[in-house]
């Protein structure tokens, strides 16, 4: 029954199966698999299943070359989901065959390209989540908690910040204080970008983390359309820029992407004052979900801030089948893992040697 192909670039079928569903976040995007194919170095596979010449489902991976082997994600980068995409038009039953076809053919293909880790990440509104793990048959898996907020049905900006203020009493007067000393306003220039970059580098830095490159950004601006693509939201407190947040939009998703605060204006709650407008705006704009990511189980802070907002906690996984001994990945350890195979999963942390 149907047909499977292996495609290495975007197709008509592509764009038509992820046009067909509201609920994807913006890594689905087609202008998000180019940028990151570009941004990353790497080359595209998607699997596409048809019958009788309709698309009924697809699968997206981008593929990085490495030292010790060939690996594939489906996504890589900061946050980003894949899985199974297919048409909304099919009964359950015939999704969960499409999706089981598409799974089986991953495997097929991963062995065939002489893939040594193949990993796939469901994305949180996955309604088969365990059938990945009946087919693939996962040689690891690792735990995100995914915190996702519907956005009200408002026609007006103050009506939608009157739905939105129905949260969490504490985060409510924090919010109405950046509201109060904060002056948003969307911008695309080349110096918005740069405070961005600067700011978000110096935050995680602060808390021992990785920050993205500018590289990322440079592109972000000079090749994805603004208000359609992205929007980049900064706040000004007293005629300074206090804080920005990139945002990606897809569909009826907004994806919160890279949120930075600059820390002398850190009791301002300028950040919040921002997030709230975007939000706003999204309403108004007519998107449903304002998805704020992934969140490790060892970030309790970053859960309590998203929890406080409102919404819904959707887990999900990322499913890592070794096709292959692994011991050399193992002995790479965290350092030259993230080396090699910079921006894309290999193994979990606690699996490989310091």
């Amino acid at each position: 029954m149907g047909q499977l192909q292996v495609k290495n670039k975007i197709t008509p079928e592509y764009d038509f199966l992820v046009g067909l569903r509201d609920d994807l976040s913006p890594c689905y995007a087609p202008y998000y698999l180019r940028l990151l194919c570009y941004y990353l170095k790497t080359r595209r596979v998607l699997l596409i299943f048809s019958e009788g010449g309709t698309p009924l489902g697809v699968l997206a991976f981008l593929v990085k070359d490495g030292p010790e082997g060939r690996v594939a994600n489906s996504m890589p980068y900061y946050g980003s989901y894949g899985g199974c995409v297919v048409a909304p038009s099919l009964s359950k039953r015939e999704q969960r065959q499409v999706k089981e076809k598409l799974l089986q053919g991953a495997l097929q293909w991963a062995r065939e390209d002489n893939i040594r880790l193949l990993t796939i990440i469901n994305h949180p509104f996955e309604e088969d989540p365990d059938l990945y793990e009946e087919v693939l048959k996962p040689t690891f898996q690792d735990v995100r908690i995914g915190q996702v907020l519907r956005l009200p049905k408002k026609e007006s900006m103050e009506e939608a910040l009157n739905e939105l203020l129905k949260m969490h009493r504490k985060n409510r007067n924090v919010v109405r204080k950046g509201i109060r000393l904060t002056q948003v306003r969307a911008e695309t220039a080349e110096d918005a970008f740069n405070f961005l970059y600067r700011t978000h580098a110096e935050n995680m830095r602060a808390i021992g983390g990785t920050p993205k490159e500018w590289a990322f950004f440079d592109i972000v601006r000079g090749q994805l359309e603004p208000d359609s693509h992205y929007r980049l939201y900064v706040g000004y407190v007293e005629g300074k820029r206090a804080a920005a947040c990139l945002t990606f939009r897809y569909g009826k998703v907004i994806d919160y992407f890279t949120p930075a605060i600059d820390q002398r204006f850190r009791s301002t709650q300028a950040l919040s004052g921002v997030i709230v407008k975007a939000m706003q705006e999204g309403t108004i704009d007519g998107f449903t979900w304002w998805n704020w990511g992934g969140t490790w189980l060892s970030q309790t802070g970053v859960y309590r801030f998203k929890a406080r907002w409102g919404g819904e906690d959707r887990y999900y996984k990322y499913h890592i089948k070794g096709l292959g001994d692994l011991e050399h990945f193992v002995k790479l350890g965290r350092k030259g893992l993230l080396t090699f195979y910079r921006h894309f999963y290999t193994l979990p942390f606690d699996k490989v040697c310091l």
